[in-house]
């Protein structure tokens, strides 16, 4: 492979990485949102951090997890091995959970 060839392929991997930063950087940050049950309204608080990990707070519980956004689809992949998916819009994250129905978190 020739230089030129070389140099073009370094400068679109670091405008593509430097994008992928970018969304992350938009979406990250603190997004709270409630569920509403039989039992009540239940408080969930979704951290993500730039560095691809976070944190769902509900119930007093916190699960661990890592993110990835894909055209604004938003995926949390949970330790356990399940996956969440949900859409990314503007600070706003809408999710439809099995058995609970549809959640939307907004950022803080």
């Amino acid at each position: 492979m020739n230089r030129a060839a070389c140099l073009f392929l370094l400068l679109a991997l670091g405008l593509w990485c430097a994008a992928c930063g970018q969304d992350r950087t938009q979406v990250a940050g603190r997004y709270a949102g409630s569920i509403t049950a039989a039992a009540g309204d239940t408080l969930v608080f979704l951290t993500l951090r730039e560095d691809g990990g976070g944190e769902w707070q509900a119930g007093g519980e916190t699960v661990p997890f890592r993110w990835e956004l894909r055209d604004n689809a938003i995926w949390l992949h949970a330790k356990s091995g399940g996956v969440v998916a949900g859409r990314w819009e503007q600070g706003t994250i809408a999710m439809e959970l099995p058995g609970l129905g549809s959640l939307r978190l907004h950022k803080e």
